[in-house]
C-alpha cells in the first residue's frame, strides 16, 4: 500500500470536513450498491479507512459513522474486530460528548434490538433492556437529536420501557415532526387521523400525508399507501 505524503493535504488546503464529506459520499454509494444487490465491499473498505483516520482525530460526525461501521460489520475486516459492537457503544457515547447525540439514539435502539440506520441488525451481547433504551433515547432527545423524539413516542405508544400513554406518544411525535423528522410526521398524521392521543383531525392528517408525498420524503411511499387505503374504503 502506498503511503500519502503527510504534507500533501496541507499543500492543497484539504480539510477534515473535505475528507469526511468524501467518506460520507462513499458510504452513500456503498449503500446504493447494496440495495442494487451489487458488491459494495471495496467502497466500505475505503469508507472504513477514511473514517478510522478521522475518528482518531476525535471528529464527532466521523465517530458516529465509525460506530455504524463497527455495529454493521459489513466487511470481513470489521467483523473480525473483537467485541466490535461493544466498541461501537463506547464510540457512540464519546461522539455524543462531541456534539453527536444520534450516538445515544443508536445505543437506545441497540438495547431495543432494533436495526441501526447506517449499521445493521447485529446486537452482539447487548441485552434487550427497554428501560435502559428509553433512558438513552431521552438523553438523546434532550441533547437535540431529531430522531430520538420519534422513538420515545413509539415507546409511549406501545408501552416499551415505559407505561403506555397515547397523549405523550402524540406529543413526542409532534415534537419530532417539528424537528423535521419525516417518520415522526407520518406517525403524527396517523394519530390525528384516528384520534390516538389527540383530538381527531382527518383533514390535517391527510394534508400531512400529501405533504410527505409532494416532498418525496423518506416516508412518502407509506403516505401513498395510507391515502390509497382511504380511497379504497370510500
Amino acid at each position: 500500500m502506498n503511503c500519502i505524503d503527510p504534507d500533501l493535504f496541507a499543500r492543497h488546503a484539504v480539510t477534515i470536513e473535505d475528507i469526511y464529506q468524501g467518506a460520507f459520499q462513499i458510504k452513500m454509494k456503498a449503500e446504493e450498491l447494496s440495495r442494487q444487490k451489487k458488491d459494495p465491499t471495496r467502497l466500505y473498505q475505503s469508507e472504513y479507512r477514511l473514517i478510522c483516520a478521522l475518528s482518531d482525530l476525535k471528529h464527532g460526525p466521523s465517530m458516529l459513522l465509525m460506530g455504524e461501521l463497527l455495529q454493521g460489520g459489513k466487511i470481513e475486516e470489521i467483523r473480525s474486530i473483537p467485541e466490535r459492537i461493544e466498541k461501537a457503544v463506547l464510540i457512540w457515547e464519546e461522539a455524543a460528548c462531541l456534539g453527536q447525540p444520534r450516538g445515544l439514539t443508536n445505543i437506545g435502539l441497540l438495547y431495543l434490538h432494533k436495526t441501526i440506520p447506517g449499521g445493521g441488525d447485529d446486537h452482539g451481547e447487548i441485552p434487550y433492556d427497554p428501560e435502559k433504551a428509553f433512558s438513552y433515547l431521552v438523553k438523546a432527545y434532550e441533547a437535540g437529536d431529531s430522531k430520538a423524539g420519534r422513538h420515545i413516542g413509539l415507546c409511549y405508544r406501545d408501552g416499551i420501557g415505559v407505561e403506555k400513554d397515547p397523549e405523550k406518544a402524540y406529543d413526542y411525535f409532534d415534537k419530532a415532526a417539528a424537528r423535521n423528522d419525516s417518520t415522526a410526521k407520518y406517525l403524527k398524521a396517523e394519530c390525528l387521523y384516528y384520534g390516538h392521543g389527540v383530538e381527531k383531525d382527518e383533514n390535517t392528517a391527510i394534508s400531512i400525508m400529501e405533504q410527505l408525498i409532494s416532498e418525496n420524503a423518506h416516508d412518502a411511499d407509506k403516505a401513498k399507501e395510507f391515502l390509497s387505503s382511504l380511497h379504497q374504503n370510500i
